[in-house]
C-alpha cells in the first residue's frame, strides 16, 4: 500500500516506487514527459533557485501551515457571519477573507497573511508535507466564494446580506473540515491524462 500508478502504468507500492526514484529509473522511464509546470519545476531544481519567482504556487506545503491558516479562515469566517447582520464591520473581515484567498492563489501561502501567521503557531513542530497543487485549487474555490460574499456585502442591502452569509458559510465549512479533519475537498492528484 498504496497502490501507485504513473500515467496508466502500475509501479506497485510506496517501497517499490521508492526503489525506482532511487535507482533513477521513475524520472528515465516514467516521468520524462511531465506537464509543463513539472519541468518547470524540475528545471528550478536542476538550477538550484533559492528563491521561487513569482506566481508560483509550491509543489509541496507544510500541512501543519495549511491547517493553522485554515483555522484562522474559519475563525475569521464565523466572525463575519455573526457580525455582519448587525455591524458594518463584519464586512471588513470578509474583504480581508478575500485578500488573503488571492494572495494565496497568486503566491501559494508565503504572502497569505493567515498562512504567515498560523507558521508562527506551529513553529515548534516538524514540516509534514503535502501536495500543493490541490491546495491552490482549493484556494480558487475559496476566492471565488469570498469574492462573490464580498461583492454581496458591498451591494449593502438585507437581501445581499443573507446571500453573502451564505457564501460565508460554505467557506466557514470547507475551513472547519481542512482545519479540524485535514480534509480537503480535493484528495486525489492526477497530472497524467
Amino acid at each position: 500500500m498504496p497502490v501507485i500508478f504513473v500515467k496508466g502504468s502500475f509501479l506497485g507500492g510506496f517501497d517499490d516506487v521508492n526503489h525506482l526514484s532511487a535507482t533513477g529509473e521513475l524520472q528515465n522511464q516514467y516521468l520524462n514527459d511531465l506537464t509543463q509546470w513539472d519541468r518547470c519545476e524540475k528545471l528550478m531544481r536542476k538550477s538550484g533557485f533559492r528563491t521561487e519567482p513569482s506566481f508560483w504556487y509550491p509543489s509541496t506545503v507544510n500541512a501543519h501551515v495549511i491547517r493553522a491558516g485554515a483555522s484562522l479562515t474559519f475563525i475569521c469566517s464565523i466572525t463575519s457571519i455573526v457580525t455582519i447582520l448587525w455591524f458594518d464591520w463584519g464586512a471588513y473581515l470578509a474583504y480581508f477573507i478575500f485578500l488573503d484567498f488571492l494572495l494565496r492563489v497568486l503566491f501559494g501561502p508565503r504572502f497569505s497573511p493567515f498562512a504567515r501567521v498560523g507558521k508562527i503557531f506551529v513553529a515548534f513542530r516538524e514540516p509534514k508535507d503535502k501536495h500543493g497543487r490541490p491546495l491552490q485549487f482549493a484556494a480558487m474555490c475559496g476566492l471565488l466564494m469570498s469574492g462573490l460574499a464580498s461583492v454581496c456585502f458591498l451591494l449593502h442591502t438585507r437581501v445581499s446580506n443573507y446571500v453573502g452569509v451564505a457564501f460565508l458559510g460554505g467557506i466557514t465549512v470547507a475551513a472547519g473540515m481542512a482545519s479540524f479533519l485535514d480534509f480537503a475537498w480535493v484528495v486525489l492528484y492526477s497530472s497524467g491524462p
